[in-house]
Protein backbone atom coordinates (compact mmCIF):
# COMPACT_ATOMS: atom_id res chain seq x y z
CA UNK A 1 0.00 0.00 0.00
CA UNK A 2 1.12 3.89 -0.64
CA UNK A 3 0.60 6.15 2.25
CA UNK A 4 0.77 9.76 2.03
CA UNK A 5 1.71 11.48 5.27
CA UNK A 6 0.75 14.74 6.52
CA UNK A 7 2.32 16.31 9.80
CA UNK A 8 -0.24 19.50 10.62
CA UNK A 9 0.17 21.99 13.17
CA UNK A 10 -3.43 21.85 13.40
CA UNK A 11 -7.11 20.57 12.29
CA UNK A 12 -9.22 22.27 15.23
CA UNK A 13 -10.83 25.07 13.73
CA UNK A 14 -11.77 26.65 10.17
CA UNK A 15 -8.50 28.39 7.93
CA UNK A 16 -6.55 27.83 4.86
CA UNK A 17 -4.68 25.14 7.00
CA UNK A 18 -6.93 22.93 7.33
CA UNK A 19 -9.22 23.33 4.10
CA UNK A 20 -5.66 22.76 2.11
CA UNK A 21 -4.93 19.41 4.01
CA UNK A 22 -8.56 18.47 3.48
CA UNK A 23 -8.24 18.82 0.01
CA UNK A 24 -4.99 17.30 0.05
CA UNK A 25 -6.10 14.45 1.96
CA UNK A 26 -8.72 13.74 -0.74
CA UNK A 27 -6.66 14.31 -3.55
CA UNK A 28 -3.96 11.67 -2.43
CA UNK A 29 -7.11 8.78 -1.91
CA UNK A 30 -8.06 9.79 -5.30
CA UNK A 31 -4.65 9.04 -6.62
CA UNK A 32 -4.78 5.69 -4.89
CA UNK A 33 -2.71 6.34 -1.46
CA UNK A 34 -3.92 6.35 1.92
CA UNK A 35 -3.55 9.11 3.52
CA UNK A 36 -2.76 9.77 7.41
CA UNK A 37 -3.03 13.24 9.43
CA UNK A 38 -0.79 13.67 12.32
CA UNK A 39 -1.53 16.73 13.58
CA UNK A 40 -0.69 18.78 17.14
CA UNK A 41 -3.76 20.66 17.57
CA UNK A 42 -4.64 22.88 20.53
CA UNK A 43 -8.27 22.22 22.46
CA UNK A 44 -11.21 23.01 19.76
CA UNK A 45 -13.48 21.43 17.52
CA UNK A 46 -12.79 19.70 14.22
CA UNK A 47 -15.44 21.89 11.31
CA UNK A 48 -14.03 19.74 8.45
CA UNK A 49 -15.79 16.30 8.25
CA UNK A 50 -12.82 14.48 6.35
CA UNK A 51 -10.59 15.89 9.31
CA UNK A 52 -12.20 14.37 12.05
CA UNK A 53 -10.84 10.65 11.67
CA UNK A 54 -7.76 11.88 11.72
CA UNK A 55 -8.45 13.34 15.81
CA UNK A 56 -7.35 10.10 17.21
CA UNK A 57 -3.64 11.20 15.40
CA UNK A 58 -2.70 13.67 17.33
CA UNK A 59 1.28 13.89 18.44
CA UNK A 60 1.05 17.07 20.36
CA UNK A 61 5.03 16.69 20.51
CA UNK A 62 4.63 17.90 16.61
CA UNK A 63 4.44 21.47 17.36
CA UNK A 64 8.00 21.75 19.14
CA UNK A 65 11.65 20.57 18.01
CA UNK A 66 12.67 16.68 18.68
CA UNK A 67 15.55 17.69 20.12
CA UNK A 68 13.48 18.96 23.43
CA UNK A 69 12.35 15.28 24.13
CA UNK A 70 14.62 12.83 25.26
CA UNK A 71 15.47 9.69 23.05
CA UNK A 72 13.26 7.75 24.34
CA UNK A 73 10.59 10.19 24.31
CA UNK A 74 11.03 10.79 20.33
CA UNK A 75 11.38 6.62 19.66
CA UNK A 76 7.86 6.43 21.59
CA UNK A 77 6.07 9.44 19.44
CA UNK A 78 8.11 7.93 16.10
CA UNK A 79 6.75 4.30 17.12
CA UNK A 80 3.70 5.66 17.76
CA UNK A 81 3.56 6.88 13.60
CA UNK A 82 5.13 4.26 12.53
CA UNK A 83 2.61 2.01 14.28
CA UNK A 84 -0.03 2.98 12.07
CA UNK A 85 1.58 2.56 8.62
CA UNK A 86 0.57 -1.13 7.28
CA UNK A 87 3.00 -3.31 4.40
CA UNK A 88 3.76 0.09 2.95
CA UNK A 89 5.62 0.11 -0.36
CA UNK A 90 5.47 3.76 -1.23
CA UNK A 91 5.72 6.34 1.20
CA UNK A 92 5.52 10.37 1.00
CA UNK A 93 5.70 12.59 4.13
CA UNK A 94 4.50 16.08 3.61
CA UNK A 95 5.34 18.83 6.76
CA UNK A 96 3.98 22.18 7.38
CA UNK A 97 5.81 24.18 9.37
CA UNK A 98 9.40 24.26 11.10
CA UNK A 99 9.21 22.28 14.08
CA UNK A 100 7.43 19.30 12.25
CA UNK A 101 9.81 19.65 9.43
CA UNK A 102 12.32 17.90 11.90
CA UNK A 103 10.02 14.67 12.90
CA UNK A 104 9.09 14.46 9.20
CA UNK A 105 12.96 14.03 8.47
CA UNK A 106 13.09 11.40 11.22
CA UNK A 107 10.19 9.84 10.20
CA UNK A 108 11.36 9.73 6.48
CA UNK A 109 14.58 8.14 7.67
CA UNK A 110 12.69 5.52 9.41
CA UNK A 111 10.62 4.55 6.91
CA UNK A 112 12.64 5.58 3.85
CA UNK A 113 10.11 7.74 2.67
CA UNK A 114 10.22 11.09 0.33
CA UNK A 115 9.65 13.61 2.91
CA UNK A 116 9.77 17.73 1.52
CA UNK A 117 8.19 20.51 3.83
CA UNK A 118 5.40 22.61 2.62
CA UNK A 119 5.77 25.98 4.77
CA UNK A 120 1.98 26.81 4.90
CA UNK A 121 2.13 29.86 7.18
CA UNK A 122 2.40 33.41 6.06
CA UNK A 123 5.98 34.27 8.11
CA UNK A 124 8.82 32.03 9.32
CA UNK A 125 12.03 32.96 10.52
CA UNK A 126 14.81 30.71 11.28
CA UNK A 127 16.53 31.95 14.72
CA UNK A 128 19.37 29.47 15.02
CA UNK A 129 22.39 28.19 13.09
CA UNK A 130 21.59 24.73 12.96
CA UNK A 131 17.59 25.09 11.85
CA UNK A 132 19.47 27.69 8.76
CA UNK A 133 21.53 23.87 8.29
CA UNK A 134 18.75 21.84 8.29
CA UNK A 135 16.48 24.11 5.81
CA UNK A 136 19.29 25.27 3.11
CA UNK A 137 20.16 21.01 3.38
CA UNK A 138 16.15 20.42 2.47
CA UNK A 139 16.13 23.72 -0.65
CA UNK A 140 19.83 22.33 -2.31
CA UNK A 141 17.75 18.46 -2.23
CA UNK A 142 14.79 19.99 -3.94
CA UNK A 143 12.53 19.09 -0.41
CA UNK A 144 11.39 22.62 0.67
CA UNK A 145 8.76 25.09 -0.65
CA UNK A 146 6.88 28.22 0.87
CA UNK A 147 2.87 29.23 -0.16
CA UNK A 148 3.98 32.28 -1.71
CA UNK A 149 6.87 33.80 -3.80
CA UNK A 150 9.01 35.35 -0.86
CA UNK A 151 7.96 32.75 1.78
CA UNK A 152 11.50 31.13 0.98
CA UNK A 153 13.15 34.46 0.67
CA UNK A 154 12.03 35.82 4.27
CA UNK A 155 12.91 32.20 5.73
CA UNK A 156 16.52 32.78 4.76
CA UNK A 157 16.55 36.36 4.83
CA UNK A 158 20.42 37.61 6.57
CA UNK A 159 21.90 34.10 5.98
CA UNK A 160 20.91 33.26 2.49
CA UNK A 161 20.00 35.81 -0.59
CA UNK A 162 17.01 34.16 -2.63
CA UNK A 163 15.33 35.94 -5.72
CA UNK A 164 11.72 35.13 -6.46
CA UNK A 165 12.44 32.97 -8.89
CA UNK A 166 14.70 30.53 -6.71
CA UNK A 167 12.06 31.09 -3.61
CA UNK A 168 10.49 27.83 -4.86
CA UNK A 169 6.43 28.00 -4.07
CA UNK A 170 3.26 26.39 -4.74
CA UNK A 171 -0.12 27.83 -4.68
CA UNK A 172 -2.25 26.12 -1.87
CA UNK A 173 -5.85 24.88 -3.17
CA UNK A 174 -8.09 25.72 -0.94
CA UNK A 175 -11.14 27.71 -2.38
CA UNK A 176 -13.83 25.54 -2.22
CA UNK A 177 -15.10 27.01 1.37
CA UNK A 178 -18.14 28.71 -0.36
CA UNK A 179 -21.55 26.94 -0.82
CA UNK A 180 -24.66 27.97 -1.56
CA UNK A 181 -26.80 27.08 1.36
CA UNK A 182 -28.68 29.09 3.95
CA UNK A 183 -27.25 30.90 7.13
CA UNK A 184 -29.71 29.68 10.13
CA UNK A 185 -28.95 33.33 11.98
CA UNK A 186 -29.01 35.60 9.04
CA UNK A 187 -31.94 37.27 10.95
CA UNK A 188 -29.69 38.09 13.60
CA UNK A 189 -27.42 40.26 11.53
CA UNK A 190 -28.26 43.63 12.20
CA UNK A 191 -29.27 46.07 9.47
CA UNK A 192 -27.53 49.00 8.75
CA UNK A 193 -26.53 51.25 6.00
CA UNK A 194 -23.31 49.30 5.02
CA UNK A 195 -22.49 46.28 6.15
CA UNK A 196 -18.40 45.45 6.23
CA UNK A 197 -16.73 41.26 7.21
CA UNK A 198 -13.66 40.13 7.66
CA UNK A 199 -13.16 36.06 6.63
CA UNK A 200 -10.67 34.47 8.52
CA UNK A 201 -9.40 34.00 12.16
CA UNK A 202 -9.82 36.62 14.02
CA UNK A 203 -6.48 36.40 16.03
CA UNK A 204 -4.62 37.09 12.60
CA UNK A 205 -2.18 40.36 12.97
CA UNK A 206 -3.70 42.38 10.12
CA UNK A 207 -7.57 42.10 12.98
CA UNK A 208 -6.99 44.69 15.52
CA UNK A 209 -5.37 47.51 13.17
CA UNK A 210 -8.56 46.65 10.65
CA UNK A 211 -10.76 46.98 13.32
CA UNK A 212 -8.96 50.43 13.88
CA UNK A 213 -9.54 51.34 10.77
CA UNK A 214 -13.06 50.50 10.98
CA UNK A 215 -13.84 52.75 14.12
CA UNK A 216 -11.95 55.50 11.84
CA UNK A 217 -14.06 55.70 9.26
CA UNK A 218 -17.23 54.96 10.71
CA UNK A 219 -16.33 58.20 12.82
CA UNK A 220 -15.82 59.96 9.52
CA UNK A 221 -19.07 59.29 8.89
CA UNK A 222 -22.04 59.55 11.73
CA UNK A 223 -24.29 59.82 9.65
CA UNK A 224 -24.62 56.65 8.48
CA UNK A 225 -25.12 53.17 10.54
CA UNK A 226 -22.35 50.26 9.89
CA UNK A 227 -22.77 46.87 10.49
CA UNK A 228 -19.20 44.20 11.05
CA UNK A 229 -19.46 41.39 9.96
CA UNK A 230 -16.43 38.81 11.61
CA UNK A 231 -16.79 35.35 10.10
CA UNK A 232 -14.38 33.33 11.70
CA UNK A 233 -13.48 32.11 15.49
CA UNK A 234 -10.66 32.30 16.95
CA UNK A 235 -7.90 29.81 18.39
CA UNK A 236 -7.74 28.57 22.19
CA UNK A 237 -6.15 31.60 24.32
CA UNK A 238 -7.25 34.13 22.10
CA UNK A 239 -9.64 36.76 23.81
CA UNK A 240 -10.05 38.60 20.82
CA UNK A 241 -13.64 38.28 20.18
CA UNK A 242 -14.08 40.08 23.24
CA UNK A 243 -12.25 42.49 23.06
CA UNK A 244 -13.09 43.31 19.13
CA UNK A 245 -16.67 43.42 20.96
CA UNK A 246 -15.52 45.50 23.56
CA UNK A 247 -14.31 48.06 21.02
CA UNK A 248 -17.33 48.08 18.65
CA UNK A 249 -19.74 48.29 21.21
CA UNK A 250 -18.16 51.97 22.08
CA UNK A 251 -19.83 53.54 19.05
CA UNK A 252 -23.58 54.04 18.33
CA UNK A 253 -23.47 54.00 14.63
CA UNK A 254 -21.50 50.46 15.10
CA UNK A 255 -23.19 47.33 15.29
CA UNK A 256 -21.95 43.59 14.44
CA UNK A 257 -22.14 39.66 13.69
CA UNK A 258 -19.89 37.50 14.88
CA UNK A 259 -20.58 33.65 13.47
CA UNK A 260 -17.42 32.01 15.23
CA UNK A 261 -15.70 29.14 13.25
CA UNK A 262 -18.04 28.22 9.83
CA UNK A 263 -17.40 25.72 7.46
CA UNK A 264 -18.57 25.52 5.17
CA UNK A 265 -19.51 29.15 4.38
CA UNK A 266 -22.40 30.27 3.29
CA UNK A 267 -23.00 32.33 0.12
CA UNK A 268 -25.92 34.12 1.30
CA UNK A 269 -24.26 35.29 5.04
CA UNK A 270 -21.20 36.76 2.35
CA UNK A 271 -23.48 38.51 0.49
CA UNK A 272 -24.91 40.15 3.16
CA UNK A 273 -21.49 42.34 3.10
CA UNK A 274 -21.15 45.53 0.90
CA UNK A 275 -16.88 45.06 1.31
CA UNK A 276 -14.97 42.50 2.43
CA UNK A 277 -11.59 43.45 4.58
CA UNK A 278 -9.24 40.14 4.17
CA UNK A 279 -6.00 38.50 3.49
CA UNK A 280 -4.41 35.44 1.49
CA UNK A 281 -7.18 32.84 0.53
CA UNK A 282 -10.23 34.83 2.47
CA UNK A 283 -10.00 37.32 -0.61
CA UNK A 284 -10.95 34.56 -2.65
CA UNK A 285 -13.85 33.62 -0.92
CA UNK A 286 -15.19 37.24 -0.66
CA UNK A 287 -14.53 37.55 -4.58
CA UNK A 288 -15.99 34.55 -5.75
CA UNK A 289 -19.28 35.41 -3.80
CA UNK A 290 -19.03 39.24 -5.59
CA UNK A 291 -18.33 41.00 -2.90
CA UNK A 292 -15.40 43.86 -3.56
CA UNK A 293 -12.06 42.78 -1.29
CA UNK A 294 -9.83 45.08 0.42
CA UNK A 295 -6.53 42.88 0.13
CA UNK A 296 -4.37 43.47 3.21
CA UNK A 297 -0.52 43.21 3.28
CA UNK A 298 0.68 40.74 6.31
CA UNK A 299 3.67 42.80 7.17
CA UNK A 300 2.28 46.37 7.35
CA UNK A 301 -1.43 45.56 7.73
CA UNK A 302 -2.29 48.44 5.07
CA UNK A 303 -4.64 47.95 2.24
CA UNK A 304 -3.03 46.74 -0.60
CA UNK A 305 -6.17 47.68 -3.41
CA UNK A 306 -9.00 45.77 -4.22
CA UNK A 307 -8.00 42.26 -4.77
CA UNK A 308 -8.37 41.35 -8.67
CA UNK A 309 -9.41 44.92 -9.59
CA UNK A 310 -6.73 47.09 -8.40
CA UNK A 311 -4.38 44.57 -7.68
CA UNK A 312 -3.94 40.79 -7.83
CA UNK A 313 -1.95 40.49 -4.58
CA UNK A 314 -3.94 39.07 -1.75
CA UNK A 315 -1.10 38.51 1.08
CA UNK A 316 2.04 40.96 0.08
CA UNK A 317 2.19 43.83 -2.14
CA UNK A 318 4.55 44.71 -4.66
CA UNK A 319 7.60 47.43 -5.04
CA UNK A 320 5.27 49.36 -7.35
CA UNK A 321 1.97 49.02 -4.81
CA UNK A 322 2.45 51.61 -2.37
CA UNK A 323 0.79 50.89 1.52
CA UNK A 324 -3.54 52.34 1.32
CA UNK A 325 -5.09 53.69 3.97
CA UNK A 326 -7.85 50.72 4.43
CA UNK A 327 -10.54 53.81 5.58
CA UNK A 328 -9.53 55.65 2.25
CA UNK A 329 -10.40 52.37 0.72
CA UNK A 330 -13.66 51.67 2.31
CA UNK A 331 -14.53 55.52 1.30
CA UNK A 332 -14.01 54.50 -2.32
CA UNK A 333 -16.11 51.56 -2.21
CA UNK A 334 -19.34 52.53 0.11
CA UNK A 335 -19.41 56.51 0.05
CA UNK A 336 -17.82 56.96 -3.50
CA UNK A 337 -19.77 53.53 -5.18
CA UNK A 338 -16.41 53.29 -7.23
CA UNK A 339 -16.68 49.04 -6.63
CA UNK A 340 -19.68 47.21 -6.57
CA UNK A 341 -20.74 43.74 -5.83
CA UNK A 342 -20.78 41.21 -8.86
CA UNK A 343 -21.99 38.31 -10.30
CA UNK A 344 -21.24 35.61 -7.89
CA UNK A 345 -18.46 32.41 -9.13
CA UNK A 346 -18.53 29.33 -6.54
CA UNK A 347 -17.11 27.07 -8.79
CA UNK A 348 -13.91 25.65 -7.27
CA UNK A 349 -10.59 24.30 -9.22
CA UNK A 350 -8.46 22.15 -7.01
CA UNK A 351 -5.43 21.10 -8.98
CA UNK A 352 -2.23 19.44 -7.07
CA UNK A 353 -0.93 18.38 -10.26
CA UNK A 354 1.91 21.18 -9.87
CA UNK A 355 2.40 19.73 -6.72
CA UNK A 356 2.82 16.14 -7.45
CA UNK A 357 5.33 17.16 -10.25
CA UNK A 358 7.26 18.37 -7.31
CA UNK A 359 7.45 15.50 -5.23
CA UNK A 360 8.69 13.76 -8.07
CA UNK A 361 12.13 16.10 -8.03
CA UNK A 362 12.25 15.09 -4.20
CA UNK A 363 15.32 12.12 -3.32
CA UNK A 364 14.87 9.24 -1.54
CA UNK A 365 17.07 8.24 0.89
CA UNK A 366 18.78 11.49 1.61
CA UNK A 367 18.44 12.77 4.68
CA UNK A 368 19.37 15.32 7.46
CA UNK A 369 20.70 14.30 10.70
CA UNK A 370 18.70 15.89 13.32
CA UNK A 371 19.48 13.86 16.46
CA UNK A 372 22.86 15.76 16.53
CA UNK A 373 21.81 19.02 15.68
CA UNK A 374 22.36 21.84 17.99
CA UNK A 375 20.10 23.90 20.18
CA UNK A 376 20.06 27.86 20.29
CA UNK A 377 20.25 29.39 23.89
CA UNK A 378 16.29 30.12 22.98
CA UNK A 379 15.76 26.68 22.22
CA UNK A 380 17.50 25.41 25.39
CA UNK A 381 14.84 27.70 27.33
CA UNK A 382 12.03 26.00 25.67
CA UNK A 383 13.11 22.95 26.40
CA UNK A 384 13.53 23.27 30.16
CA UNK A 385 10.21 24.81 30.47
CA UNK A 386 9.14 21.32 28.86
CA UNK A 387 11.42 19.40 30.67
CA UNK A 388 10.06 21.01 34.12
CA UNK A 389 6.63 22.10 33.80
CA UNK A 390 5.45 20.15 30.60
CA UNK A 391 3.67 20.35 26.90
CA UNK A 392 0.95 22.65 28.27
CA UNK A 393 2.97 25.28 30.16
CA UNK A 394 5.66 25.48 27.12
CA UNK A 395 2.60 25.99 25.24
CA UNK A 396 1.25 28.94 26.90
CA UNK A 397 4.80 30.05 26.87
CA UNK A 398 4.78 29.39 22.53
CA UNK A 399 1.07 31.19 22.82
CA UNK A 400 2.14 34.37 25.14
CA UNK A 401 5.40 34.63 22.96
CA UNK A 402 3.07 35.16 19.46
CA UNK A 403 0.58 37.53 21.16
CA UNK A 404 3.23 39.80 22.32
CA UNK A 405 4.68 39.68 18.64
CA UNK A 406 1.37 40.29 17.14
CA UNK A 407 0.71 43.31 19.56
CA UNK A 408 4.07 44.56 18.68
CA UNK A 409 3.41 44.70 14.78
CA UNK A 410 0.07 45.75 15.05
Amino acid sequence: MNYYIILSPGITGMGGSQMYTRNKYLDAEKRGYKCLVFHSSSKGDVYIEELKQHLPNKVSELAFSPLFFSTKKRELVLQFMESKIINSDIIIIESHHLSSGLWGELLAKRLNAKHFVYLLSEHNHIRSSSIYNFYKFKYDHHSLCGIKPNTLKELFAGRLDLSEADSRYLRASCNNVLEDIPYKKLKEIPSADFTISTIGRLNKPFVKPMIRDIIRFANAHPDKTFCVLLIGGVLPGFNNVIEIENQLNKYPNISYHTTGFIYPIPLELVRKSDVCIASAGSCSVAVRSGIPCVSIDSNDFKAIGIYTVTTKHSLFRDASEPPIDTAIMLKKVLIDGKFGKKDINITSNIDFSAHWAFIEKVPNIVYYDVQNMVLSRFEKVQKLILKTMGISCLNYFMREALKIRIKIHS
